[in-house]
């Protein structure tokens, strides 16, 4: 049995300290076993938002990579969301869905760097 495994990944060097804290735009298709994942580079107390909807429920995480561990800051199964996460430390933390359903799924959202 064979599947379609797509892995996107894409690391934007954004810095939410930077007088520029822009939003980022995105809207992808998901085939069946496919992820999508955002990485931000976010300074210590701030933010970072994000608001998406999907086509159908998606496995969504924040997660970071300190000393090559993977850190899950939120994590839960959904199909939209809207929320924010303050960053304990500078780092850069990722932003990921995956698509665990039995269809493909449009993706489509924003992620926000605050101050």
């Amino acid at each position: 049995m064979g599947f379609q495994s797509v892995s996107i990944f894409l690391c934007l060097s954004l810095s939410a300290s930077a007088a520029m804290a822009d939003a980022f735009q995105f809207s992808r298709i998901l085939p069946v076993g496919g992820h999508y994942e955002q990485c931000l580079k976010v300074d210590a107390g701030h933010s970072l938002g994000w608001r998406f909807g999907a086509s159908q429920s998606l496995a969504f995480n924040v997660h970071s990579h300190p000393d090559d561990e993977i850190v899950y800051h939120v994590r839960n199964e959904t199909g939209s969301d809207e929320g924010s996460f303050q960053s304990p430390r500078s780092g850069v933390y990722c932003v990921m869905w995956e698509n665990n359903s039995q269809q493909p799924s449009d993706l489509e959202g924003i992620l926000t760097p605050a101050r």
